[in-house]
């Protein structure tokens, strides 16, 4: 938990603790060896404040406005990831699944004092990379009912984009593992970083402009792989402790002989080639994934959260919206993995 002083912030609810355990499986996914895992923990703090004496001067004192808040929330996926608790302050309207997403939906009154929504995260993320896929062996691939939805174009993933065919069509390999790998070493070298952006602007517009932040690298990476008949798809999630924001971009690709295995081709130009080769197979275990979908219309195209109200213009000019993650090494505990108990009724070794 965070040392603030959550008594010294005035609210206007009165927060109650709620554990949330959250498991689910998902086909195609490869398996981690259990010793290369990080335990992770993290709180993330949504501060909703009114801004001056507008709000007395538009509105009853004795009305407050009508809000809420939606936020994607990790899961438990067999061989990537394990979510042991979460933990809400105060308690949220509703948690549901939709489109293999997890969410939490908070409404509350927002009047002339601030509302704080805390989330608290604790967990554990597992290697999970195409070296780890092919030293598990061929046969672990388990392939969706819904394929066909990685493969067409998409807003932000327009693999039908002219310049995005011809690109795709330059890029070959004899066999579906090489031409992923030079598809990887060509976003790298095609684009240069910008992160003077605020969104990412979509595959089209990135192969035009040559640059772009790491989403822009993941959807331009991803709608080659498409236009090359290859199912591929952003991820959504955090980087575990990542020096500057963990919030972060990355791709998987199916492959026919391993299923779904991540890429992370935001390794820029200061990364040697040498480097690049080894970073294509090996990924560190530190990608916590939220969600595979680009285009989430439960988050208004958003990755993490919306924030409907009922007076959308008026109360945006009101408000002022503020979101902190901080992550913290977990204390030593020991938590029984979905692994670790699998073994021990099976007595295998890891």
């Amino acid at each position: 938990m965070s040392g603030r002083n959550l008594s010294a912030i005035a609210i206007l609810l009165i927060f109650s603790w709620q554990s949330y355990a959250l498991d689910a499986n998902q086909p195609g996914a490869i398996s981690a060896p259990g010793s290369d895992t990080e335990e992770i923990e993290y709180d993330v703090y949504y501060d909703f404040t009114p801004r001056g004496n507008l709000l007395t001067k538009l509105y009853n004192p004795g009305e407050p406005i009508q809000t809420g808040l939606t936020i994607n929330l990790p899961k438990t996926i067999l061989g990537k990831q394990e979510i042991y608790e979460i933990k809400f302050e105060p308690e949220p309207a509703r948690i549901f699944d939709q489109n293999g997403n997890n969410y939490a939906e908070f409404k509350f009154a927002f009047g002339h004092r601030t509302v704080k929504i805390h989330v608290h995260v604790e967990g554990k993320v597992f290697r999970y990379d195409l070296a780890t896929a092919m030293a598990r062996g061929h046969g672990a691939a388990v392939e969706e009912p819904n394929m066909a939805v990685y493969l067409k174009a998409e807003r932000m993933l327009e693999c039908n984009d002219d310049l995005i065919q011809q690109l795709a069509k330059n890029i070959t390999g004899p066999n579906e593992i090489d031409v992923v790998h030079n598809i990887y070493h060509f976003v790298i070298s095609y684009l240069d970083i910008d992160v003077s952006k605020a969104k990412g602007v979509g595959a089209a517009k990135t192969a035009n402009s040559k640059k772009g932040m790491c989403i822009d690298y993941c959807d331009l990476f991803t709608a080659i792989c498409r236009a090359k008949g290859i199912p591929a798809r952003v991820v959504g999630g955090y980087q575990a402790y990542f020096h500057m924001t963990p919030k972060h971009s990355w791709v998987e690709v199916y492959l026919k002989e391993y299923g779904w295995v991540p890429f992370d081709p935001t390794q820029w130009k200061t990364t040697s080639e040498k480097d690049l080769d080894t970073m294509f197979y090996h990924l560190k275990p530190k990608y916590l994934c939220f969600t595979h979908i680009r285009n989430d219309t439960v988050l208004n195209y958003n990755y993490y959260y919306t924030y409907p109200y009922w007076d959308k213009e008026t109360v945006s000019k009101l408000r002022s919206f503020v979101e902190s993650i901080e992550f913290s090494k977990p204390l030593h505990k020991k938590h029984n993995s979905l692994e670790d108990e699998e073994r021990t009724k099976t007595g295998k070794q890891p």
